[in-house]
Order: structure tokens, then C-alpha cells, then sequence
């Protein structure tokens, strides 16, 4: 009898672990790319990534993930679903599918896609040990972590939003407080950077962010300490950093500002901005055209060459 039931525990670990193996597939044993994240990357929900000379963006136009090469000659549809918070991960890309409310999976060229999870998230991400997003509930929109066995996990219990990681650190803004918040997942532990802001981004060594009621463009260390201006009176709706360039959007143009000093004017779109992305070789944002008094948004990608306008698409 003692037999049996040992025979029977291992055909039952076994299964588990083919059914674990067809979910994730070979991406849990890899090493997280600089696409997504690794030791020293910034990991957050995104409508673009870049890997491997392709840019993968979210269409918010057509619908669907679509990849451009860098080069600017080739386009490819991968999905026909509304989709966002892409993340890459070896050979799979990991996102969202808003109407249908589900966390879903698929190789680089759209095929073998699967659905991993059903709810309202936002804010994908993938790590190491497993899915973080956050979903709404009585408490809040928490931030919970779906393991590679399906378990969800409450990460932090607050009403937060515009969440990234920079390697045990999870970075994060509660709402209607103005706070910059970062949490260790190893202590559990809560720590707040800063008051006064909700609108920041991470980079590598440093936080920038928008100080709210004084107008100004800041920097400090990771921990909090330090805090330095960038720029003085200057209204910012949209903040992101990419190799030591920021990027900020006043709702108007997007301007880019490197080496902590030189400014420069990246589009002057002339339209209401309301989104955009940036990676190494492209600009996604979206903007409101107005057309015989009817308004829509629309989306452009901007390949970009050694931070100048390649073209527009």
C-alpha cells in the first residue's frame, strides 16, 4: 500500500510539472533580458519594449501588440486583441488583454497564446518569481504576485498605482497622497522617499520626478536622499528616463533633456498629448486630433537614430 501511494505522489509531481512547463515553458529557467528587466534594469508595465531590433508596441488604434523592425522596414501584427503592459521574456511576450480582462501569453511572432489569469489588473509585470499586478478590491487597488503554480499573493495592501521594480525594490505611488513609497520584497518592509509628488520614474542610480506644487523637475537617490533640481517652472503631465536621458511631456511637446543639461524639443506635436513610451530606438505616444468637430485619439511610433527622428509611422 505504501507503494502505491508513493508511485501515485510521484505521477501526480510529475504531471504538475508538465503542466507547468506548457504555461511558462522554458521562460522561468532563463535569465530575465534587458528588455524586460535583470539586475540593474528598470521593470514596469509598458506599451512598448524593445528586443532583439524589434520594437513591440500596444495599438491603440488598430488594436493589437504589433512589432516594427528598427530599421523601419518591416511590420508585423501579432494579435488582434486591445493589448498592453507588454513584458518579454526569453522567447514569450507577456501582456494584457483589456476587454477580456486577462493576463495571457505568447511567442514573439503572436502564435501559442494562452490565457494565465482572468481579472482586472493593470500594471503587468513580469519577475523572477513570478507575475505582479495590481487589482482592485475593498481595500484598494493592491499590488498582488500570481506564482508559477497559479497562487495569488497580496504584496501591498494599498490603494496604489504607478508601480516599477529596480532589483529587491518595488517603487510606488499611493493615490490621492502624493507620495513616493518604495517596498522591499525580501524585509517587507515600507519605506517613504518623498512627499509632495505622485509623478516620478525610476532609473538606474536615480529618481526623477515632478514636484507638484512648486513646478519643478527633480532628482534624488534611490533611498531618498539627496534631492537636487533639474529644472525650474516647468509644467509636466509625463515623465520617463531612458540611459540617462529624461524625457517629460508638458501635454503640448515632448522635450528631452541629456546629460542633465542640454534641452531640446523631441516633437512638437501641435495636438493634446495624453501618453507616450520611449525606448532605445523609438517613441510611441498618443495624442487628440480634432477633425470636422469631432475628436479621436491617435497614436504614432517615431523610430529614433542616436536620439534624432528616424521616421514616423
Amino acid at each position: 500500500m505504501k507503494k502505491i501511494i508513493i508511485i501515485f505522489i510521484i505521477v501526480l509531481f510529475f504531471c504538475s510539472s508538465i503542466i507547468f512547463a506548457t504555461q511558462y515553458g522554458d521562460d522561468s529557467k532563463k535569465k530575465i533580458p534587458s528588455s524586460c528587466c535583470s539586475n540593474r534594469s528598470i521593470i514596469k508595465g509598458k506599451d512598448m519594449v524593445q528586443h532583439e531590433g524589434w520594437i513591440y508596441y500596444s495599438n491603440q488604434e488598430k488594436g493589437g501588440i504589433y512589432r516594427q523592425s528598427i530599421d523601419g522596414l518591416r511590420l508585423e501584427k501579432l494579435n488582434d486583441a486591445k493589448s498592453d503592459y507588454i513584458n518579454i521574456v526569453g522567447n514569450s511576450i507577456y501582456f494584457r488583454q483589456v476587454r477580456e480582462h486577462a493576463v495571457c501569453k505568447m511567442s514573439l511572432d503572436g502564435s501559442n497564446k494562452i490565457i494565465l489569469y482572468e481579472g482586472v489588473i493593470s500594471d503587468l509585470m513580469y519577475l523572477e518569481d513570478g507575475l505582479y499586478f495590481i487589482e482592485p478590491t475593498l481595500e484598494g487597488s493592491c499590488l498582488y504576485r500570481l506564482d508559477k503554480e497559479k497562487k495569488k499573493i497580496k504584496i501591498i495592501n494599498e490603494n496604489i498605482e504607478n508601480v516599477m521594480v529596480l532589483e529587491d525594490w518595488i517603487y510606488y505611488s499611493v493615490i490621492g497622497e502624493r507620495s513616493i513609497n518604495r517596498f522591499s520584497r525580501k524585509k517587507l518592509k515600507k519605506e517613504v522617499l518623498y512627499q509632495g509628488s505622485d509623478l516620478f520614474t525610476v532609473g538606474i542610480n536615480e529618481i526623477y520626478f515632478y514636484e507638484q506644487e512648486r513646478n519643478n523637475l527633480c532628482k534624488m537617490n534611490l533611498d531618498g536622499s539627496k534631492i537636487s533640481i533639474i529644472k525650474k517652472s516647468t509644467p509636466i503631465r509625463m515623465l520617463d528616463v531612458i540611459n540617462k536621458s529624461i524625457f517629460y511631456s508638458d501635454g503640448k511637446n515632448i522635450y528631452c533633456i541629456q546629460d542633465g543639461v542640454r534641452e531640446r524639443t523631441m516633437l512638437d506635436v501641435d495636438c493634446p498629448i495624453i501618453d507616450f513610451s520611449i525606448s532605445n530606438n523609438g517613441l510611441l505616444y498618443s495624442y487628440v486630433e480634432k477633425l470636422d468637430g469631432k475628436e479621436s485619439v491617435r497614436q504614432k511610433l517615431v523610430l529614433l537614430d542616436e536620439g534624432k527622428v528616424k521616421n514616423l509611422y
